[in-house]
């Protein structure tokens, strides 16, 4: 970690971080739907700070990594906007 310092070049490793975070949890039957619902909402409750950790760490990341976090970037928002809300749905009308 200290010699390749990831956090510091690559920005698609905070998009993508929460994006698996909240399909983690919903995607494993680990718990009842609605407790996972709610930990899913926790994690959501942290990503401005995720993305506030990304402005401080990135320093000048290589071209090419900027360009693939901005080629995953309209995946990750469609997955919040799409398939949260149809999954949260379902926990709430299945218990």
């Amino acid at each position: 970690m200290e010699v390749l310092r990831t956090w510091e070049k690559n920005p698609d490793l905070y998009a993508t971080g929460v994006t698996s975070s909240v399909f983690t949890v919903m995607e494993r039957p680990y718990a009842p739907a609605n407790t996972r619902l709610r930990a899913a909402i926790e994690r959501e409750k942290k990503i401005p700070a995720v993305f506030e950790d990304a402005r401080k760490n990135l320093k000048n990341p290589p071209k090419v990594y900027t360009e693939i976090a901005l080629q995953q970037i309209d995946g990750d928002i469609s997955f919040f906007q799409n398939d949260v809300p149809s999954a949260s749905l379902f926990c709430w009308s299945n218990g």
